[in-house]
């Protein structure tokens, strides 16, 4: 089949990349959380997390599934090719590797979800999720040690947040943290500040370039690229705290200002998108959330993000005093051994 269309194999090649790759982290990510399970005595982990991982990631990959068809099924309409069909009595080959290398998939989408005022404005909230929790896994993953950070940051590059997100929190679980042990507390440094700020410019530029779609995709690409640098940015140690100390609670306070300014940016960066509360905007998000798969794909992981956040917040504290009262026990096993022996002799 010849079409007089300009190709485009690098791009097809990275189209596929991406899906091996995300498969291929996914599987870094699952190991080095059973490793760590296995490791730390299988400590108990909540099903609810679980559960919205895999809802997350079905979710994810419903919606991601129906930006595919929609693109294939747009292409074949322009150029007057048989849509295709792998079962049925009238199967025909579907022409994936030449609508790979003559679609702009990655350029749709991106215009998709900047089409109008109101997607852009769900689709901009689920990427402002993706930066709170990369900052947040750059600080706490460092802080616990956390084995193969790199993977879960490569997960988050190529995914939306809340699988990502979920994983982050399961394997946090799989390192219970004893009353004996010394945590350490992290500071960062100043130039943390910037990466809302970057971040908020990339995403303010984006929708400026809805109608121009190479530098729409060179800003969201950007925009990608700055979730690496919590990963990468200098943390300062403000030395161990003392055993039995909230190490959590402490941190949380420590990372506040961080927190606080990235929530102040990007409520900022939204009210300055012109919706007006009063006058149906509640419909009008509504009739953006359906107009496209690209911003429902968006649009459900933030509220995945939001209910393991959440959940997450409630949660964390009432495990980790779980955990230390089990290190406790433990440790006063011995003695009880000691005081038995010594009956026993007497």
């Amino acid at each position: 089949m010849d079409l007089d269309v300009p190709t485009n194999h690098p791009g097809a090649l990275i189209f596929w990349a991406y899906i091996a790759a995300a498969l291929g982290f996914t599987g870094v990510v699952l190991k080095t959380i059973r490793q760590s399970y296995l490791q730390n005595g299988r400590p108990k982990i909540p099903q609810f997390l679980i559960i919205l991982a895999v809802s997350s990631f079905a979710t994810l990959s419903y919606h991601m599934l129906s930006v595919l068809i929609l693109s294939y099924r747009q292409w074949t309409s322009l150029h007057a090719i048989p849509l295709g069909a792998l079962i049925g009595s009238n199967r025909t080959p579907l022409h994936l590797w030449r609508w790979s290398t003559t679609s702009s998939l990655f350029q749709g989408f991106g215009e998709a979800i900047v089409a109008n005022k109101f997607r852009w404005f769900l689709s901009s909230s689920g990427l402002w999720s993706t930066l709170a929790v990369a900052i947040y896994m750059g600080i706490e993953g460092r802080r616990c040690k956390v084995p193969n950070l790199w993977a879960f940051f490569a997960l988050l590059e190529i995914l939306p947040t809340s699988f990502t997100q979920s994983l982050f929190y399961i394997m946090l679980f799989t390192k219970p943290r004893s009353a004996n042990s010394n945590d350490q507390l992290l500071s960062y440094w100043p130039f943390w500040y910037s990466v809302p700020l970057l971040y908020n410019y990339c995403l303010r530029s984006a929708s400026e370039y809805a109608d121009d779609g190479e530098w729409l995709i060179y800003t969201i690409l950007a925009a990608r690229l700055l979730l690496i640098l919590p990963l990468v940015l200098p943390l300062n140690s403000l030395g161990s705290l003392p055993p039995g100390t909230k190490s959590n609670t402490l941190q949380q306070v420590a990372n506040l200002p961080l927190a606080t300014f990235t929530m102040a940016i990007q409520f900022f960066a939204q009210k300055s998108g012109d919706l007006d509360v009063w006058e149906n905007t509640s419909s009008l998000l509504l009739e953006a959330l359906n107009s496209h798969p690209a911003v429902k794909t968006l649009s459900y992981d933030l509220g995945h993000a939001v209910v393991a956040f959440f959940y997450w917040s409630l949660r964390r504290e009432k495990v980790e005093l779980v955990h230390d009262v089990t290190a406790e026990v433990i440790e006063d096993e011995p003695a009880a051994k000691r005081k038995s022996a010594n009956k026993k002799r007497r």
